[in-house]
């Protein structure tokens, strides 16, 4: 999430950007020349038992952003980011585009059936 902060109001008014991915390749070769070896964890699907949840998640994000944009009409530029940050949706299709750089670098990575963390313990 951190990475899309960057580029908060273009993913918010559906632009594209790679911000994001310049960010999260900076990381990566920071720990590699750390001399750390990474393995990358991704979510999979979403877990049918927590669909209330999800459709909770997105309808707050759906709130930031239109709070956003009435912010953004308002000339208020400072609030209207900081709401489209705040409804940033990191997507499978990011992800993927992320997985893309992986590829190259040939960094191990994998896509869990699920939720990453669930996965992880």
């Amino acid at each position: 999430h951190k990475g899309a902060y960057s580029c908060g109001y273009d993913l918010g008014k559906g632009l594209q950007s790679r911000k994001y991915i310049e960010f999260c390749a900076k990381r990566l070769n920071m720990v590699i020349e750390a001399g750390v070896i990474p393995v990358f964890v991704f979510d999979g699907a979403p877990l049918p038992m927590k669909k209330d949840v999800e459709e909770a998640r997105a309808k707050t994000r759906e709130g930031y952003q239109k709070e956003a944009a009435d912010f953004w009409r308002e000339g208020e530029m400072k609030k209207a980011r900081q709401s489209y940050i705040k409804g940033i949706d990191i997507t499978p299709a990011m992800a993927h585009q992320f997985i893309q750089v992986l590829k190259k670098k040939e960094i191990e990575y994998i896509v869990a059936p699920y939720e990453a963390d669930a996965q992880m313990g």
